[in-house]
């Protein structure tokens, strides 16, 4: 970001341009509107993107009772349907 405000990448068209975060040995791709993180090595042509995160503590909480919650309901479900 320039002292002025503006973005130095407005107007240019998607592309690779050299990593805004400065690592001089990657380039970074533009998609015309914001930076989009995946890289480029410009020796070897390889693309990398960034690992996704892993999923949080109270995610896996939430998906366990989700789960919990629907194996009880199927079992509700089949006790009054079959008399259990």
């Amino acid at each position: 970001m320039t002292d002025n405000g503006k973005n130095p990448m407005e107007g240019k068209p998607p592309g690779w341009y050299d990593d805004p975060d400065g690592v001089a040995t990657n380039q970074a791709w533009w998609n015309g509107e914001r930076w989009i993180e995946t890289y480029r090595d410009p020796v070897t042509g390889k693309v990398t993107s960034p690992k996704k995160k892993p999923l949080g503590q109270w995610t896996k909480v939430w998906i366990a009772i989700g789960i919990a919650l629907g194996i009880g309901a199927i079992y509700s479900f089949l006790s009054d349907v079959a008399g259990f």
